[in-house]
């Protein structure tokens, strides 16, 4: 079931039918949010924003983390590890 096309009532409809139970009730507040609209708006806006791809910095920096890793325990960095480029990766 997928949520991404639904209207904003279809939406509450399909994830109350789908996550809640009959002896658990919705939240009413979210982050101060109240009422369905700006609910729906701070959970949109969440979790885009801890669902972001990396940036090419970010690659980067991860990259230098995970060889840091391998060089404090005396490993080779290539040794079994295969750096992938995702660059040309689409979803």
């Amino acid at each position: 079931m997928t949520f991404v096309f639904k209207d904003n009532t279809s939406f509450w409809k399909a994830w109350k039918k789908r996550f809640c139970t009959k002896n658990l009730k919705s939240a009413s507040v979210v982050n101060g949010a109240s009422g369905d609209e700006h609910i729906l708006k701070e959970s949109s806006e969440h979790f885009s924003q801890v669902g972001q791809p990396n940036t090419p910095d970010a690659d980067y920096k991860y990259e230098s983390v995970i060889r840091q890793f391998f060089i404090s325990r005396s490993c080779s960095c290539d040794e079994g590890v295969k750096i992938v480029d995702t660059a040309g990766v689409h979803s």
